[in-house]
This record gives structure tokens, C-alpha cells and sequence, in this order.
């Protein structure tokens, strides 16, 4: 009797595990943005318009020259193979924008942010959500612009950028061939200044994040 109901036990499981599983030869399309939780820093990628007033004891301290107002929006698009079951390696990209005002709008400052590099995820096969593991890097660069509306001016420079990632997620099932991401990461982040950096400095964020995205898996069921 025993034996009987560890078998039937060790057949469900491997019955949900095979029903969870994607199998090697399938492609991953898949479209992402990120959500800033945490960081040592403003993170100019993260999605969302936000306001920002300093304030003091001073009464010209809350004046609308301490007043900055930002935009910013960003999306990942990705592709992969499965080279094995649950296992897909593949390329991602990032595209960032950031765009804020200062002084009454006669300060602006834009970042443009662009970056590429691989990655690879791990499903861990269940019945319903597929819980993943996954790991990236990309290189790229920022090109940052101020616009000074008092003399007419324009400054601009160039940031080299490389990042390191790792998180955890979970794919909701939307359909056959849909899903629904959710990926919470850590980030290593290192920014170096082309120009004018002759003590070669170089600054370095760690990152909490969010990613919200939505997946397709492609190919024939074997």
C-alpha cells in the first residue's frame, strides 16, 4: 500500500513538471520596463514622471528655482533559443529616457541610455506560474545633454556604461504562448565619463528593481 501511494505521489509531480516544462528548440520574444525600488542613487531608467520641491526655514528656498520636474521611460526587448529544456540563452537590449526640468524650465537636462549584451534564464518547471532564475550583463553608453535657455547654450557628454544583473521572477501564464513577467533584481552598475576624466573616475550604483513584461513562446510542442 505503501509503495502504491509514493508511486502515485512521484507520478503527479512528474505529471506537473512535464506539463510546466518548455522544451529545447522554442524561441522567447520577449518586452520589458523597469521600476526603481531601491538604490544607492536616482535611477534615471526606472519609468514615471515625478515632481521634487526643496524646502527650508528660508522662505526663498521653496521658491520655484528649487523646483524640478522629470519624465522618464525605458523598455527592454529580448530574444532567445532553448538550448535545453527550461533553459534559454539569448541577447537584450535597453533603451532609457530621461527628461528633467529645472528653475522654471529654463534648465533642461536629457539622457539618452542604450545598452546590449546576453543573458540566460532558468524556468523551474511547474504545473501553473514557472518560477525563473536569471542572469544578464550589457555594455553601452549615455549621452547626456543640458539645454540653458539664459545664454542660449548647450552642453553635452558621453557616459560608458556596463552592468551586471541577477534576479528571480515568475511567468503567469496568459495562454498557450503568452506570458506575464514579473522579475525582482539586484544590479550592478558602472558609469565612466569619456570626456574630461583625466583621474579616469568611475562611478558605481547597486540597483533594486522591478521588471514588468510579457513574453511569447515560440515553436512546436514535442
Amino acid at each position: 500500500m505503501k509503495k502504491t501511494v509514493l508511486l502515485l505521489v512521484f507520478c503527479t509531480i512528474q505529471s506537473g513538471l512535464l506539463l510546466g516544462q518548455i522544451n529545447k528548440g522554442k524561441i522567447l520574444i520577449g518586452l520589458s520596463t523597469s521600476l526603481n525600488v531601491a538604490g544607492t542613487e536616482e535611477n534615471t531608467t526606472s519609468i514615471g514622471f515625478s515632481k521634487r520641491v526643496i524646502k527650508g526655514d528660508d522662505d526663498s528656498s521653496s521658491s520655484s528655482g528649487n523646483e524640478s520636474k522629470s519624465f522618464g521611460l525605458n523598455f527592454s526587448p529580448k530574444i532567445g533559443y532553448f538550448v535545453a529544456n527550461n533553459f534559454v540563452v539569448g541577447l537584450l537590449s535597453n533603451y532609457s529616457f530621461s527628461n528633467t526640468k529645472y528653475d522654471d524650465d529654463k534648465i533642461t537636462f536629457i539622457i539618452n541610455q542604450y545598452s546590449f549584451g546576453p543573458f540566460l534564464r532558468y524556468y523551474i518547471p511547474t504545473k501553473n506560474i514557472l518560477p525563473f532564475l536569471e542572469f544578464g550583463s550589457s555594455f553601452g553608453k549615455t549621452n547626456s545633454m543640458v539645454k540653458i535657455d539664459y545664454n542660449n547654450s548647450e552642453i553635452e557628454g558621453n557616459i560608458r556604461e556596463s552592468m551586471i544583473s541577477a534576479g528571480i521572477g515568475m511567468a503567469v501564464p496568459l495562454g498557450k504562448k503568452v506570458n506575464f513577467d514579473l522579475l525582482l533584481g539586484y544590479e550592478n552598475h558602472v558609469s565612466k565619463r569619456k570626456e574630461n576624466n583625466d583621474n579616469n573616475e568611475k562611478e558605481i550604483s547597486h540597483i533594486i528593481g522591478l521588471d514588468l513584461g510579457f513574453t511569447v513562446i515560440l515553436g512546436k510542442n514535442k
